[in-house]
């Protein structure tokens, strides 16, 4: 995910974080990055059940 856009979310979030990083990434924004862990591993899953004939 782009820089600019963590960063937007990241002030839209109900506690923001305040990074003071030259070049943050997406592991610097705990918050978001687990939001997008999560969605990945539920992608994953509902593909995998899918597959089964589910």
């Amino acid at each position: 995910m782009s820089l600019k856009y963590l960063q937007q979310l990241n002030l839209q979030l109900s506690y923001p974080i305040d990074i003071n990083l030259k070049r943050p990434v997406q592991k610097s924004y705990p918050y978001i990055h687990g939001r997008m862990a999560l969605r990945k591993h539920e992608t994953l899953a509902v593909t995998g059940c899918r597959g089964v004939g589910v």
